[in-house]
This record gives structure tokens, C-alpha cells and sequence, in this order.
């Protein structure tokens, strides 16, 4: 019988920073390595000793909160390789570079990121590694009976299908961040039905319509959506501006086509017209964005997500006194972010202080996240489960799971904090 330990080094009861100790047969293994990003960056509880004696990491996505610790590790003596997708292994090359830029605490440099790069072990898709359908190349990992997550999506989007898990497992790590009994979202055709009238509503009184995105993901599934629907007459023709690393990942899309879904697969293969360029993209001219300003009404679609850096904070700050100007929020806002802080009390707070907002704050939810309906389709698709371990999710949220599953299925339902270890067998 084979026996496994886990140690969470963090998302235990937290959304961020994604890194779970694996000790199977007598090797030690890490399950992601992330950063919790926020005012003031927060790390795995890993030490030089634990470092120096991992064989591996298995890494599900290139997100920040999975990837984003990875280039520290051989400064704190790891030897082993890191092991993910090719896309993965493509979009954290951006990711970790932007990092390194934009993060005031320098905790690894850009040769780090690149000495990094050289040490990952690529695997496609198979007896392993499942799609998530999260973001390009994100997989849910098994080994053994174990069967963990990463961050999973049951539904299919413009670009990518919806997870594929496997048929059986004994254990499950499973992601919470959309946990909560009130998790439910709507069907994807009311909120882009809702999301397109509200930008609308902005560009017909004349304002800026700014939508703060995650580079990867998020900010390609938007364009998409946004342009299809300026084609087809349904959404006011203005200029989008795309800011920030969005379109750099474009390009990883593009070369990286068999892991989208058929449709866009097929159009990149084999149509002469690239799905990922269109006469409404635009790139800003100036630093000040003075083109971009001039252009009004528009659309400005720039990173990052959770208002934690990148350009979208120019565009804030000069749009934020201007109540004809809207901010969209269409990502997750963990608990005392700046987007969650914004959306709570209409409050922005810059390096020059705090400024109350004029503009239209909404939240609209494009998650690539499974809801509470979703995460519970997944556990139901696995057989054989006895036990899964809740993670990667606020505490609250996954304590009401916890009382839902346990309801439901009568498994046995673990939520662990950071430094807890669990045995398995």
C-alpha cells in the first residue's frame, strides 16, 4: 500500500501563493510553487533544506499564484526539474519576466527566470497531466491515487474546453475559490449578454470603459468576445487599446493551437485570416496614453487583473474623477486586495494616497474558476474518491463546502492550514 504525505506551504485557506509538499515512497515533491500577490508579496513556507531536497515540481499553470516562487528555489539549492506543458513552460517565460519588473521586492532577477526556464521537463497531456481548462496548457495532476486539481473550469469557453478530469482517483486536492453556497454563476450568454450593454451604456455618454485583466486568459478570451461582438453590430465600434502583457501572449496562443479548443484550433491551422489580429486592436503610441485619451469613447483592456500593478493603474488614475468613465472588474478579488477594497468602498489607493472614485465601479464575473455547481460535477465525475482536501479558497467559502460535500456524498472532507501535513494511504 502506498503512502503519501502532504504539507501544505500555502493556499491552505488562502487564495494564493500554491505550493503543497508531496512525500511519496521516499522522494519529496512540490505541487506548484507560487507567490500570494499583494501589497506586500507573500511566499511558500519553504526553507533551504526542504529546497536542496525536492526531486521535483509539478507545476499545473503558469498563474503567479502557481508559478511565481519557481526561479527562488535554485537560489535556496534545488537540483530537481520542474516539470509542466509546453504552453506553461511558454507563458510563465512572460509572466516571471513581468515579475521581475513591476514587483518592488526583488526576490529572484531575470537570468534567475532564465536558468529556471532551462531546468522544465515538458509533458503533453495523458496518463498524468489532464486538462483543466483553465488557461492555456493548465492541468490537474495525478499520481497514484492522488489526484490534484490546480484551478479547473466546468465550462467550455471561446478558446478553450472545459476540464477533462480523470475516470478514477482515491484522493482529491481540489481548488475552492468559487466555493461558497452563493456561488453560482449565471449562464455565459446572459453575462456577456450584460457585460457588452454595460460598455454600451459608458461609450454612448461619451466615457472610457477600462477592464483590468489578467495577462493570460482572461485578457485573450475578452478581446475575443469584445471584437466578435464590434463585428456583428452588437457593440459600439470604438478602438480597444491593449495594454500590458496581453498581447505577448497572444502570440504563445498562436503557437501553441493544439491546446485550444477545435474551432480556434482550426482557424489558426488552416484559415489565411489570423484569429488573434483585428482592425479594432490597438497598441498606445505615447507613455502618457494621450492617444488613448484622445481617442474617447474606447475601450481599454490592460493588465493586471486584481489592480495589484501594471498599466491599468495610469489609465485609474487619470479616469477615476470622471463619473461618465467606468471600471469593469471581471476577475476574482481575494480578500483585502485593492480590486476587493475598490469594489467595497469605492477607494483607490495610489503611492500619492487615497482617492475617492467617481467613475462607475461593476463587477462583472468571467471567471475561469469552477462555481460550487461546477466543483461539484468534478467530484461527482471521479470514482472510487474517498477523501478531498478543500484548498485555495477563503476560508469561509470552503468551510460552507466542506458541509455541502460532506451532505452530499458522505466523504470524508479535510480543509488544512498552512504548515498542516496530512497522511494518505
Amino acid at each position: 500500500m502506498v503512502s503519501l504525505k502532504l504539507t501544505f506551504l500555502g493556499s491552505g485557506s488562502e487564495v494564493g501563493r500554491s505550493s503543497i509538499l508531496l512525500e511519496n515512497e521516499g522522494e519529496k515533491h512540490l505541487l506548484d510553487c507560487g507567490v500570494k500577490v499583494s501589497s506586500g508579496n507573500e511566499y511558500p513556507l519553504i526553507s533551504e533544506e526542504l529546497a536542496s531536497s525536492l526531486k521535483s515540481v509539478y507545476l499545473t499553470h503558469a498563474h503567479l499564484d502557481h508559478s511565481g516562487f519557481l526561479p527562488k528555489l535554485p537560489k535556496l539549492g534545488f537540483k530537481g526539474k520542474i516539470i509542466c506543458t509546453k504552453p506553461t513552460r511558454d507563458l510563465i517565460q512572460v509572466l516571471l519576466n513581468d515579475f521581475v519588473r513591476i514587483t518592488p521586492e526583488k526576490i529572484y532577477s531575470h537570468e534567475d527566470v532564465t536558468k529556471m526556464l532551462s531546468e522544465t521537463s515538458l509533458v503533453d497531456y495523458g496518463d498524468m497531466f489532464y486538462d483543466a481548462g483553465h488557461i492555456l496548457g493548465s492541468a490537474s495532476i495525478k499520481i497514484n491515487d492522488l489526484l490534484y486539481s490546480g484551478d479547473i473550469n466546468n465550462r467550455s469557453s471561446t478558446l478553450l474546453d472545459k476540464f477533462n478530469p480523470p475516470k478514477e482517483a482515491k484522493h482529491l486536492i481540489l481548488e475552492g475559490t468559487y466555493s461558497a453556497n452563493k456561488d453560482k454563476f449565471a449562464s455565459q450568454k446572459t453575462i456577456v449578454k450584460n457585460f457588452i450593454k454595460s460598455i454600451n451604456d459608458t461609450l454612448e455618454a461619451g466615457g472610457i470603459v477600462l477592464i483590468p485583466s489578467f495577462g493570460i486568459g482572461r485578457g485573450q478570451e475578452l478581446l475575443f468576445v469584445l471584437d466578435n461582438h464590434m463585428k456583428n453590430g452588437v457593440l459600439k465600434k470604438v478602438p480597444i487599446f491593449v495594454d500590458g502583457s496581453i498581447n505577448k501572449v497572444l502570440r504563445i496562443y498562436r503557437s501553441n493551437a493544439n491546446y485550444l479548443n477545435d474551432e480556434i484550433k482550426n482557424r489558426i491551422l488552416t484559415s489565411v485570416k489570423d484569429p488573434f489580429q483585428s482592425e479594432n486592436y490597438f497598441k498606445p503610441k505615447t507613455r502618457t496614453k494621450s492617444d488613448v485619451y484622445a481617442a474617447k469613447p474606447c475601450i481599454v483592456l490592460s493588465t493586471s487583473g486584481m489592480l495589484n500593478g501594471g498599466p491599468i493603474l495610469s489609465y485609474l488614475k487619470k479616469c477615476c474623477h470622471d463619473e461618465k468613465n467606468k471600471i469593469i472588474l471581471v476577475g476574482f478579488q481575494p480578500e483585502n486586495s485593492k480590486g476587493r477594497k475598490l469594489l467595497e468602498e469605492k477607494k483607490f489607493s495610489f503611492e500619492s494616497g487615497t482617492v475617492d472614485m467617481k467613475l462607475q465601479v461593476e463587477q462583472h464575473h468571467f471567471s475561469a474558476h469552477a462555481d460550487q455547481p461546477g466543483l461539484y460535477e468534478y467530484v461527482n465525475s471521479i470514482q472510487g474518491l474517498e477523501t478531498v482536501i478543500l484548498n485555495h479558497g477563503e476560508s469561509k467559502k470552503l468551510h460552507e463546502f466542506q458541509e455541502f460535500l460532506k451532505d452530499k456524498t458522505g466523504l470524508k472532507v479535510i480543509i488544512p492550514e498552512n504548515g498542516e501535513s496530512i497522511k494518505l494511504s
